[in-house]
C-alpha cells in the first residue's frame, strides 16, 4: 500500500463539484454609452503599442467600463475600482485620470 501524502489530519478533498458551493458566473459588464469608454480604449491601444503589449495586459475592457461609469476624480477613487491594483495605480493612476477628466 502506498503511503498518502496528504498531511496528517488534513480533511479529506472533496470529489470534484463539491464542497464549495454554487460557482457564482460573472455578468460581463455592458461598457456606458459615453465618450469616457472610447478614450480610455483610444489611450489603452497608445499605451499598450509604445509598451510593445498586448492592450489587455494595461487594463482590460470590464475595468476600463467600470472607470467609465466611476470617471474617479482622485487616485484614491481610481484605486477602489476592481482591476487597478497599486502597481496599476502607481504605472497609469495619473494618465487615467487626465484621460477621465478629459473626455468628461
Amino acid at each position: 500500500m502506498r503511503p498518502s501524502r496528504r498531511h496528517a489530519g488534513a480533511p479529506p478533498q472533496a470529489a470534484a463539484g463539491e464542497g464549495r458551493g454554487p460557482r457564482l458566473r460573472r455578468t460581463p459588464l455592458r461598457p456606458p454609452d459615453n465618450g469616457v469608454f472610447e478614450s480610455l480604449r483610444a489611450w489603452r491601444k497608445d499605451e499598450a503599442t509604445r509598451q510593445s503589449v498586448p492592450a489587455y495586459v494595461i487594463f482590460p475592457d470590464r475595468t476600463l467600463a467600470e472607470i467609465a461609469l466611476a470617471k474617479p476624480r482622485t487616485i484614491d477613487e481610481l484605486a477602489a475600482i476592481h482591476g487597478v491594483g497599486a502597481s496599476k495605480l502607481d504605472r497609469y493612476g495619473l494618465d487615467v485620470l487626465r484621460v477621465v477628466r478629459e473626455a468628461a
